[in-house]
């Protein structure tokens, strides 16, 4: 059950300090959204009341949207980051699987009795290396994913607070 806002506490509060002070503004993000609102309560007795805890709400969704927009940033830096580190692995990986595809050519070459063992063991590190590619571009791909639905939910937090602020502006 949810606790009935007191709003004499919220009228003490200075919104340029919520602005300023992260740790407040958490708390007060927390207080607001775990208490009810009661009808008929004396919430403002005068218009400068009720500005001020509109200004203090205001106050908390900014910096509640500044961390989405902060989040939405860094999860698509880190996306692209990692995908282009994994990118640049499997071309590596590609640039060695022509190497010593050119090294089994070269072994084809030679005397037949060494050739054997070098080229199995050639082809055996041939193996292990599209076994590597694959497992890389099925990372590629889920990290991908992963990027999208965090951008996703980045843009949909953002979209909720400026949702809040307008309701803060009708208000």
């Amino acid at each position: 059950r949810e606790a009935t806002m007191d709003w004499e506490k919220l009228i003490q509060v200075d919104p340029l300090e919520v602005a300023q002070d992260e740790e407040l503004s958490e708390a007060l993000h927390n207080y607001i959204i775990s208490n009810e609102l009661q009808s008929g309560s004396t919430i403002a007795q005068n218009s400068e009341q009720l500005l001020k805890i509109l200004g203090v709400a205001q106050a908390v969704l900014k910096v509640k949207g500044e961390e989405a927009q902060a989040g939405f940033e860094l999860a698509q830096t880190q996306g692209r980051a990692s995908e282009q580190d994994l990118l640049d692995r499997i071309i590596h990986l590609e640039k060695e699987l022509r190497r010593r595809d050119a090294a089994i050519q070269d072994l084809k070459q030679k005397s037949a009795s060494s050739v054997g063992t070098e080229a199995r063991s050639l082809r055996e590190q041939i193996e292990v290396l599209k076994h590597e590619k694959v497992e890389l571009n099925s990372l590629l791909e889920r990290e991908k994913v992963e990027t999208e639905r965090l951008s996703s939910e980045a843009s949909q937090g953002h979209l909720k607070c400026r949702q809040k602020d307008r309701e803060l502006e009708r208000l």
